[in-house]
C-alpha cells in the first residue's frame, strides 16, 4: 500500500497522503467491537460467526479489485478502507471463536492462528522479494493476492456444511437458554423501538470496560496498534529513501548476503520476528 500511494501521488506528497490513509484506517478499526457484538447476537442456520467470515472475505476481494483499478488517490484510499472493514469483520470473529472452544483446545487454536499470521508475513516477504526483483509484475502481484483471498472465500463457503469439522457447527447452534433470551430480546426490541435497540448495543459494547483488567488490556493494545501502524508504514519509506534499496547481512570476512532488494519485503521479514501474536479475548 505505501508503494502504491507513492506511485499515485508522487514522491513529494507520499508521506502526507500515506498519513491520511493510515489515519482513516485507524478510525475504521473501531468497528471491530460492533461486528463482534452483532455476531454475539446472531442466530442463523449458517451459524453465529461464519456469515461474518464470508462477509469479510467478500469485502476483501472487492477491495483488491478497487485498489488495482484506482488511478487517483481517493478511489484507492476507499478501496483500502473497504479492505480494512473486511479485515475487521474477520478479525473480530476469530477472536470470538476462541472462548467458545474447550479449555484444552484454546492454546492450540491460538498457536495455529499465530502460526498462520507468521506464514502470512513470510508470504508477503517472498512476494515482495519477487516483485522487487522483477519476477512478478504489479498486475501479477495483485492477481496472486486476489486468488489467495478468493480461495479463502471458497473455504469459508465450503464450511457451511453441517458436518462436524473446523468450524464446529455444534458450537454455533443456540441452546434452549439462548433461544429463550433471543425471544425476550425480540420482544424487548419490539417494545422499545430502534432507538432502544441501538442504546442496548452501545451499552453492550462498553460493558467490558467495567472490569479493570479489560481496561488495561485495551489501553495496551491501543498503544501497540497505533505505534505498530505508524512505524510499520513509514519505515518502508525510511528504508527506501535513507538506507537504500539493498538490504544485506554483513558476514565475517567482508562477505555480504543480500536478504531482500526492496523495502516492502524487508518490512515483512521484520514483522515475522517482531510482531506479537494475534490478541485473543480472554475467557471468563
Amino acid at each position: 500500500m505505501p508503494a502504491d500511494v507513492a506511485t499515485i501521488v508522487g514522491a513529494e506528497n507520499k508521506a502526507r497522503y500515506l498519513g491520511v490513509t493510515v489515519t482513516i484506517m485507524m478510525v475504521i478499526q473501531n468497528c471491530q467491537p460492533i461486528f463482534g457484538s452483532i455476531s454475539d447476537k446472531t442466530r442463523s442456520r449458517f451459524g453465529r460467526r461464519r456469515p461474518y467470515v464470508i462477509l469479510g472475505q467478500v469485502l476483501s476481494v472487492a477491495a483488491l479489485v478497487v485498489m488495482r483499478n484506482a488511478t487517483t488517490f481517493w478511489p484507492y484510499c476507499l478501496g483500502y478502507q473497504l479492505y480494512q472493514v473486511g479485515n475487521c469483520t474477520i478479525f473480530a470473529t476469530l477472536c470470538a471463536i476462541q472462548p467458545a472452544l474447550k479449555e484444552s483446545q484454546r492454546g492450540m487454536y491460538g498457536g495455529y492462528v499465530s502460526l498462520c499470521q507468521a506464514l502470512g508475513f513470510l508470504g508477503a516477504a517472498v512476494l515482495g522479494y519477487a516483485n522487487g526483483n522483477g519476477m512478478v509484475t504489479h498486475d501479477q502481484t495483485y492477481a496472486i493476492l486476489f486468488v489467495l483471498q478468493l480461495v479463502l472465500l471458497l473455504v469459508g463457503i465450503a464450511s457451511f456444511s453441517e458436518s462436524p469439522g473446523f468450524w464446529l457447527p455444534e458450537l454455533d447452534a443456540p441452546s434452549a437458554e439462548e433461544e429463550r433470551l433471543r425471544r425476550e430480546a425480540q420482544a424487548a426490541t419490539a417494545a422499545v423501538g430502534v432507538w432502544g435497540q441501538l442504546s442496548a448495543v452501545a451499552l453492550d459494547i462498553i460493558a467490558p470496560f467495567r472490569r479493570p483488567v479489560f481496561r488495561w488490556l485495551f489501553i495496551y493494545y491501543i498503544m501497540y496498534g497505533v505505534s505498530f501502524q505508524i512505524t510499520n508504514t513509514y519505515t518502508q519509506y525510511y528504508l527506501a529513501d535513507v538506507i537504500g534499496p539493498d538490504f544485506s547481512l554483513h558476514l565475517p570476512g567482508g562477505k555480504r548476503l543480500s536478504v531482500v532488494d526492496n523495502a516492502e519485503s524487508a518490512i515483512s521479514f521484520m514483522n515475522i520476528m517482531c510482531a506479537p501474536p494475534i490478541p485473543l479475548q480472554p475467557s471468563a
